[in-house]
């Protein structure tokens, strides 16, 4: 999007997705997610996300 409009990203972060955040990983981490979260993931993503 930003290219579109002539503008470079020099770097980015994810700071969250819907209810899921950084909050507790270090940087270059990552965390398996819960079968909850994917179920609440499916949910937002067939429902909408309405946040």
């Amino acid at each position: 999007m930003f290219d579109a409009i002539g503008y470079q990203v020099l770097k980015l972060k994810r700071e969250a997705i819907s209810f899921l955040t950084l909050d507790g990983i270090k940087s270059g981490d990552y965390r398996e997610l819960s079968i909850k979260e994917v179920k609440s993931l499916y949910s937002l993503a067939k429902n909408g996300n309405k946040n």
